[in-house]
């Protein structure tokens, strides 16, 4: 079966500064931090993305980010400590 060619496009592997929810009070803050540890994974994305383009011109399609980017490292008790305290969320994976 013949298979189409591959375009082909840019993939990232992307460093970010991680903010561990272990520590915070509750769910309310632990949801705020996850907030804001995405919001800088846009920001830093954004960013790459046109510089990226600028040098490479292909399209960025795959982007691949550090484990715990969203909650950081568990800490002491693992997951289970935290696990209480983080939001219900339901994430999507797009593709282009």
């Amino acid at each position: 079966m013949p298979t189409a060619p591959v375009r082909p496009y840019l993939a990232f592997a992307m460093q970010t500064p991680t903010h561990p929810v272990a520590g915070l009070s509750g769910r309310d803050a632990a949801q705020l931090q996850i907030q804001r540890n995405i919001a800088g994974i846009g920001e830093l994305l954004a960013t790459a993305t046109l510089n990226l383009a600028e040098r490479h011109g292909p399209l960025l399609r795959l982007v691949v980010l550090p484990e715990y980017v969203l909650t950081g490292a568990p800490g002491p008790g693992g997951f289970a400590a935290i696990r209480g305290r983080l939001p219900r969320h339901r994430l999507a994976i797009g593709t282009f």
